[in-house]
């Protein structure tokens, strides 16, 4: 075990010894690697429920095989979000269809177990082009496991859960892109959210891309069709779409207004810096996910002022 222990952190570019010491670590019952915690969903109704590292080894080692997976992911050109581009770029490829279908994956990082997280990481090492150092064992590939991996599933608020996410459903974005190629259908996802648009309705592809969704062990979630009507606004992940173009909702304006309230509220205040960086980090978040509109510019210019004061 030392000398895969030692190879491992050769790949993940960190230190044998504290490695081999926070691998040791699992054993001890009394390690409580994670923190729970509950926090609203930056967009829409409901929680989110987080696993985050309790430990800052864990959490630095988890950056690097994070970083690792970066080095060799090979990101299809539909894919945004976790290892990659914005919102916007997943919704620019549909401004020009007609038609949409949209849906979201229920509990998407809990679908994925230790089996296919072991799996993807010797798929990334056996089929990507990587130097012969970088190849995996198969206790090197548990070690990995044990490192990323919460109670038998990928914990939601880890650095390196978004990229594994990314290469666990890889096999599930090909299939569904070759799919609706077949159909002529754009395909996009943005984290785990899926959007599908045509010239024609979608409701004829709707089973088989749910088919293939759970054939790859995941619950399509939230399935909404949306057919075009000229005198209102098409409803897109977020975004009002009209005339091909995205438009920011209304509900959006005001929480971005909020948000900035907020955080001058807590610097008028002099409040702790802790929370005045966490404030502003959630304001960049939720900025990045507009687009921008002229009537926004005054926003913008608050904004950029209120960065020249952090």
């Amino acid at each position: 075990m030392k000398i895969e222990i030692e190879l491992l952190a050769s790949i993940l570019e960190v230190k044998p010894p504290d490695l081999e010491k926070l691998i040791n670590l699992f054993d001890d019952p009394s390690f409580h690697p994670y923190i729970a915690r509950i926090r609203k969903k930056q967009h829409g109704k409901g929680m989110r429920f987080l696993h985050i590292p309790n430990f800052t080894p864990l959490k630095i080692t988890q950056r690097c095989i994070n970083n690792f997976i970066a080095r060799y992911q090979d990101v299809p050109n539909e894919v945004f979000g976790f290892s990659g581009g914005t919102l916007q770029d997943a919704i620019s490829f549909h401004l020009k269809s007609q038609y949409f279908l949209s849906m979201d994956l229920k509990n998407a990082f809990r679908s994925v177990r230790e089996n296919a997280v072991q799996k993807a990481f010797w798929k990334l090492s056996e089929i990507q082009i990587m130097p012969g150092k970088d190849k995996l064992t198969q206790e090197m590939l548990k070690l990995l496991v044990l490192l990323t991996t919460y109670r038998g599933t990928l914990p939601q608020g880890t650095p390196s859960s978004p990229r594994i996410f990314d290469l666990v459903f890889s096999p599930v974005d090909k299939e569904i892109s070759d799919f609706s190629e077949s159909q002529s259908v754009c395909y996009t996802r943005y984290t785990d959210n899926l959007l599908f648009s045509s010239n024609s309705c979608m409701k004829r592809y709707t089973s088989e891309i749910v088919n293939i969704i759970q054939r790859g062990g995941f619950t399509p979630h939230k399935i909404k069709i949306h057919n075009p009507n000229p005198k209102c606004f098409t409803k897109i992940l977020g975004f009002n779409v009209k005339d091909g173009r995205p438009h920011n909702t209304k509900a959006n304006k005001k929480k971005l207004r909020k948000k900035i309230h907020h955080l001058e509220w807590l610097l008028q205040n002099k409040s702790l810096a802790t929370d005045i960086k966490g404030a502003w980090s959630r304001l960049q978040g939720f900025t990045s996910t507009m687009v921008y509109e002229e009537s926004l510019e005054g926003t913008r210019r608050k904004v950029r002022q209120m960065q020249k004061e952090l």
